[in-house]
């Protein structure tokens, strides 16, 4: 039987923690984190010490990191207005730029492969990125129903 777990937990408090209590979590099994638009919210030391928490405690890790990138651009500019003026900051958004500067990022926490995706992102533009990210939010939509179904709850 498949599980997952969704834990709430404020993950500013993960740094200098050696244990903190993850029900499901399996430090010796290869692990994916998905990382949506999360860290980015966070101030840079403190999105790196949430990284590096998870790469010293967990011996085989992937990490799917979707945070917006290129917001020296129009668009990137555009979204940074926008949401300033609702209050929002994304501190990690100044500091990680570009891709380069986002593999920079996970190099330093001790990843050191990448996928094709980046490469695909690198390339692709406009209406064509934003489809292929429209395909993989339905992709994870109907992975997560997919789970809840599976472990008998209804979605």
């Amino acid at each position: 039987m498949q599980e997952y777990y969704i834990h709430p937990l404020d993950l500013r408090t993960l740094a200098g923690k050696e244990v903190v209590d993850f029900d499901g979590l399996r430090t010796d099994l290869p692990t994916l984190i998905i990382s949506e638009c999360c860290l980015c919210y966070l101030q840079v030391g403190k999105a790196e010490e949430v990284i590096r928490w998870f790469s010293e405690k967990i011996k085989e890790l992937g990490i799917i990191l979707y945070e917006p990138i290129r917001v020296d651009d129009a668009f990137g500019q555009q979204m940074v207005e926008n949401l300033a003026t609702r209050g929002v900051v994304m501190p990690t958004v100044q500091r990680y730029k570009t891709l380069d500067d986002q593999r920079n990022r996970l190099l330093g926490s001790g990843f050191g492969k990448f996928s094709f995706f980046e490469v695909l992102c690198n390339t692709l533009a406009g209406a064509q990125l934003y489809n292929l990210l429209l395909t993989v939010k339905l992709w994870q939509w109907e992975l997560v129903v997919r789970l809840q179904t599976r472990s008998g709850r209804s979605g």
